[in-house]
């Protein structure tokens, strides 16, 4: 592991300089680079997978399944990043659910669980939040509202970058109006 982090310091930012030169744009390079310490890693040694937790190896499957995928996936996510932005021509913040449903029970995810099964629920579970993690635009959850079962339920507004502060007074206005449910 040192000794792969100790190639990664020492040359990558060399490496990068010549994939760009060589592709002309910095975004090919980014990905060649990827996969280049990718092949590397997956040649180290001294990882024993039989260590880990079973849903942990299940993301490491997933990962080298989807790994002949990664220099496509990254062009697509840097272009919704780019085209992200134009939701907010006609309108001024993104209103969505923060979970897809309300907090599971108790084993509903976990060690138990099937790895397969865990990772399926965790992505249903949590699929409206990551637009904002890939686009790096701004979000905020507000507790706006209750389940039938009284348990807080979560909304996120969204804006365009650089305007968190938009965010911010949104929430104040509506914690002013409605405040927040407790416990």
């Amino acid at each position: 592991e040192r000794a792969l982090a100790s190639l990664v310091e020492r040359y990558a930012a060399r490496i990068h300089a010549f994939l760009t030169r060589v592709t002309g744009d910095r975004d090919d390079a980014d990905d060649l680079l990827q996969d280049t310490w990718m092949r590397v890693a997956r040649g180290a040694r001294g990882f024993d997978p039989a260590r880990v937790e079973p849903f942990t190896r299940e993301l490491g499957d997933v990962a080298r399944e989807q790994a002949p995928l990664l220099p496509m996936t990254l062009r697509r996510l840097r272009a919704l990043a780019r085209d992200h932005e134009s939701i907010y021509t006609s309108c001024d913040v993104v209103l969505s659910p923060v979970l897809a449903h309300e907090p599971p029970t108790i084993g509903y995810l976990g060690p138990d669980v099937d790895a397969r099964t865990h990772l399926l629920r965790v992505l249903r579970y949590v699929s409206f939040t990551p637009l904002q993690n890939v686009s790096g635009s701004p979000a905020i959850s507000l507790p706006l509202g209750t389940s039938s079962h009284g348990v807080p339920l979560g909304m996120q507004l969204a804006a365009p970058f650089g305007h968190e502060r938009r965010l911010l007074e949104l929430a104040y206005e509506l914690e002013a109006a409605a405040p927040w449910p407790s416990l």
